[in-house]
């Protein structure tokens, strides 16, 4: 029984994958198949000039192997023209490159002060949104969470299903001594507490009313919070999240990296980077 093929990377699926003969429309059994770790052992090699070595490298196969692939491709490409056949791309052992070359993108992590990933979202002291490029980091920048600091007037232990009442719905007797009892999955999750203190100021923040008004947090445009903060991120890391800020990044086009446990900005970034997240 042959081994089943390693997967080679490949930086982009093809825009078009089929070129057809001039003249005449070529039949479906008459289509040369090349895979799209053809493809891209044509482009590495023959497009940009690489070496062997070098292109092998870069689709994580040996030398061998590439050599075989590129043979194959050109094999392939040079039957499709000379007997005007039709060439239709498709399938391979391939796997995407999160990072491919040339692109920049941007990650965004929420972070605790003490440069760990945040088990609060919506709490979080600040978010570092890092710009990598070829698997690389070349620019980092920290954006204050605008978010931090509203609704109740004292600390509050969210108890409830779900990531727990980040920014819950709470009213609260006292000066920063009561406790609330969120009870609700998230962001804008709504949970009713009494606090123990002097006074009777009332805290009172506006989730409930976001949630069902304007949506948790958004502005007058429609845009939420995370929207004007991290909008400009292809993805996000955090270790815990309420089920209104999922929405705000599923609306924002932001892909959500949930990690189980906190680890350290760099480990994150370094995880992010070689496509393990």
């Amino acid at each position: 029984m042959p081994r089943p093929k390693r997967e080679r990377c490949v930086d982009h699926l093809p825009r078009v994958t089929r070129f057809e003969p001039q003249g005449g429309r070529a039949s479906a059994s008459e289509a040369v198949e090349l895979s799209l770790d053809e493809l891209e052992a044509l482009r590495l090699a023959d497009l940009q000039g690489r070496s062997q070595v070098d292109a092998a490298h870069h689709m994580g196969v040996s030398r061998a192997t590439f050599g075989r692939v590129i043979s194959s491709a050109r094999n392939k490409v040079a039957s499709a023209l000379v007997q005007g056949r039709a060439i239709r791309i498709a399938g391979g052992p391939v796997t995407i490159n999160p990072h491919p070359e040339g692109v920049r993108m941007k990650l965004a992590i929420a972070s605790n002060p003490h440069d760990i990933v945040s088990r609060h979202f919506g709490k979080s002291a600040r978010f570092m949104v890092y710009t990598l490029a070829d698997g690389e980091v070349v620019a980092t920048e920290a954006r204050d969470n605008p978010h931090l600091g509203q609704g109740h007037h004292g600390p509050q232990r969210g108890h409830g299903g779900g990531p727990g009442g980040l920014l819950g719905h709470g009213h609260g007797h006292g000066h920063g001594h009561g406790h609330g009892h969120g009870h609700g999955g998230g962001c804008c999750g709504n949970g009713h507490g009494h606090g123990h203190g002097h006074g009777h100021e009332h805290g009172h923040d506006h989730a409930h009313a976001q949630e069902h008004g304007h949506g948790c947090g958004q502005d007058e445009h429609g845009r939420g919070w995370i929207a004007e903060t991290i909008g400009d991120c292809e993805a996000v890391i955090t270790a815990g999240i309420g089920s209104g800020a999922v929405t705000q990044l599923r609306r924002a086009g932001i892909r959500l990296v949930l990690l189980d446990r906190p680890v350290a900005l760099d480990d994150a970034v370094q995880l992010y980077a070689q496509g393990r997240l």
